[in-house]
């Protein structure tokens, strides 16, 4: 499997390539993942099971890991392995596949999104994208949206497999050391809702500072978690709204200190503005906690994440009213909000563990292999 970073690095697109690769190892199948180190020396390690090549970074590009060392370890690892699996977008990984990697193993894709962000680099990667894109016997989505929204996909949905991301429910639960931080939480901080994800423009997160000073209950408190550029911008335009006393930035936290937070929230916000996110993974993780949510609606697959009105509510993009009028009427009746997490909970249960995800794809690789 190739990505662009894996754990300990953090990012929706990690914790797939971090699910998948040790659910199918658990399965008793040998997997390597090639990845970019986060650092100029690279690295040939085992992490949980996995074993993980970093191939040595010399920097970024368009947020593109810059790795001479990576199309040689992707020829040599083809040839011990009887198929590659490339998570996109990666371009280095992209057109190092189709210069380096044999034609005699077969190809799989997961496409987690377009390119939003930089679309400058667009016109030259377009090309790259559809000739990588064609030498793949299936291409892997996280919903159906993304087959229908993507410019690169709508033309072949016949070759995409829908399979959900999931993740390891085991982490989520509702254990005694967990809920005990929880409660510290709560005594501390008060009631809040929680926001987890980086500090970037297409978060979203002005949108939610300006919903708080919205809100009916003067008393609710927001924790956003996560590290990112934005963070000063945020504090300001939170100390101008009135807010700053309400709002906490806690920048990243431990793994075991993230589910805590997730159960001591009344609900999770994901406010993000464009198709850039295209999934939205801490949804699956509020669910997997019991959480209801309240997201916007996209042309992505985050609206096929929960249910509106069931597990949550779902709202317009970039206006702050919708917003606070969703969060209110969550907060405004325990009740509902208890039923919609308990909702939340078993549509995760049904539709994004670890273990559906990882099963969906042995299922796809078994098929290519032997046809």
């Amino acid at each position: 499997m190739v990505g662009k970073y894996y754990h300990p690095s953090h990012g929706g697109i990690e914790t797939v390539l971090r699910n998948l690769a040790e659910g199918l190892r658990g399965q008793g199948d040998e997997v390597t993942v090639l990845c970019s180190a986060e650092h100029p020396r690279g690295a040939d390690e085992v992490v949980d099971g996995v074993r993980v090549v970093r191939a040595a970074t010399l920097g970024k590009l368009f947020s593109q890991p810059l790795n001479p060392g990576l199309p040689g370890a992707l020829r040599r690892l083809s040839r011990e392995h009887e198929l590659i699996h490339v998570h996109s977008p990666n371009p280095l990984a992209e057109a190092s596949t189709l210069a380096f990697a044999g034609r005699d193993k077969p190809l799989v894709v997961t496409y987690h999104s377009d390119i939003v962000r930089q679309r400058l680099f667009l016109p030259a990667y377009a090309p790259l994208v559809r000739a990588f894109l064609a030498r793949a016997a299936r291409v892997g989505v996280g919903s159906r949206s993304q087959i229908l929204h993507s410019p690169f996909l709508r033309g072949m949905a016949e070759r995409c497999d829908v399979i959900p991301y999931g993740i390891d429910p085991r982490p989520y639960e509702p254990l005694a050391a967990t809920l005990a931080r929880a409660a510290q939480l709560r005594a501390e901080i008060g009631r809040f809702l929680l926001f987890v994800g980086r500090l970037v423009s297409y978060k979203g997160v002005p949108v939610l500072i300006e919903a708080m000073s919205r809100l009916r209950d003067p008393e609710a408190r927001l924790v956003i978690l996560g590290a990112g550029p934005l963070r000063a911008e945020l504090e300001e335009s939170a100390r101008r709204l009135g807010v700053l006393s309400r709002v906490r930035f806690t920048g990243s936290v431990a793994e075991g200190e993230l589910q805590a937070y997730y159960h001591a929230s009344e609900l999770l916000v994901l406010p993000s503005i464009n198709k850039a996110e295209a999934f939205g993974l801490v949804q699956v993780e509020a669910m997997a906690c019991g959480k209801p949510i309240v997201a916007t609606r996209l042309d992505s697959g985050v609206t096929e994440v929960g249910v509106e009105g069931v597990t949550g509510l779902q709202v317009a993009a970039g206006d702050p009213a919708d917003l606070a009028r969703a969060i209110d009427a969550i907060l405004g009746d325990e009740a509902r909000r208890l039923e919609m997490g308990r909702a939340a909970r078993r549509r995760f249960e049904e539709r994004f563990t670890r273990e559906r995800m990882v099963t969906a794809y042995r299922e796809l690789y078994r098929r290519i292999i032997s046809s």
